[in-house]
């Protein structure tokens, strides 16, 4: 099952799965900074399994340096 825009915490998780693991993905477009990453990560780490970072071409670089090192990134370039 796939469930968008849901509340967990104080934080809004964008997408997340659920199969036999909860999973979170955050998702940072182009017009998207990390502002609230550390408050999001907080509550991703604490609800799911497995989290992901999902990024714009313009992230992928602070993609690699933001993101905890226990989260995995998917790249979406054109």
């Amino acid at each position: 099952m796939i469930l968008q825009e849901k509340s967990i915490g104080s934080a809004i998780c964008d997408v997340m799965a659920v199969t036999d693991k909860l999973i979170g993905f955050e998702i940072k477009s182009d017009g998207d900074n990390y502002q609230r990453l550390s408050r999001q990560v907080e509550y991703y780490n604490k609800f799911f399994d497995e989290n992901y970072i999902v990024v714009s071409e313009k992230h992928i670089v602070s993609a690699e340096t933001r993101a905890p090192k226990n989260w995995g990134i998917i790249y979406i370039v054109d």
